[in-house]
């Protein structure tokens, strides 16, 4: 992406679309963006958090791997989402490992640069408030699911987050992220203009 592009992203998502035309440049002074392959790492869980990371094109499956081997995807971020902005507040690592599950272009905003707009402006603090809060309730009613375990087969109910091991047949296959969905405002697009699509906000994006 040149800067036109990056210019045009930032200013028609919901996240920066309110920030003034200098705040914009100071985000744009401290963005870079790459292109990944399908099942390309992203990050592992463990990695040094540099900055958010928007989803510009493409898709990315959030992570974690069990001690014997399977994976369970908490997340599936679309283009306009954002992952990372855990480990962008507290200064901690990754929590979980991103991969690419097709072509995917991400742009990554450099840590300093997004925690500098957050001591500078409320609204700004606000919204990320907002997007915090609907991982957390993500988290709950994840929990809440896993909770109800099929006891018997050992299958979480509704779910077939587990790759590479096919669940019971009687068990509708689905992705963990997709047990709950709801209708909710993609972060692409303005904030009064936000289209609303079918997404279950995750428990970690990174």
């Amino acid at each position: 992406m040149d800067r036109e592009q990056k210019k045009t992203f930032l200013t028609n998502h919901f996240v920066f679309d309110t920030l003034s035309d200098g705040d914009i440049g100071l985000l744009l002074d401290n963005t870079h963006s790459k292109k990944y392959v399908a099942d390309e790492v992203i990050f592992f869980k463990g990695d040094p958090t540099t900055g958010m990371m928007a989803v510009v094109s493409g898709c990315v499956q959030i992570r974690i791997v069990s001690e014997d081997g399977k994976q369970l995807v908490l997340n599936t971020m679309r283009e306009g989402e954002m992952l990372g902005e855990i480990g962008v507040l507290d200064g901690g690592d990754r929590t979980a490992d991103a991969v690419a599950v097709e072509p995917t272009e991400l742009l990554t905003i450099d840590r300093r640069a997004f925690l500098d707009l957050i001591n500078r402006i409320p609204d700004f603090s606000m919204t990320l408030m907002e997007i915090l809060c609907s991982r957390i309730r993500g988290t709950s009613e994840q929990a809440e699911d896993l909770a109800l375990l099929d006891l018997k087969n050992g299958w979480p109910r509704n779910s077939s987050a587990w790759p590479g091991k096919s669940p019971p047949a009687r068990t509708a296959a689905r992705p963990l992220s997709a047990i709950r969905n709801r209708t909710w405002p993609r972060w692409w697009g303005s904030r009064g203009k936000a289209s609303t699509s079918t997404w279950a906000p995750g428990p970690r994006t990174g």
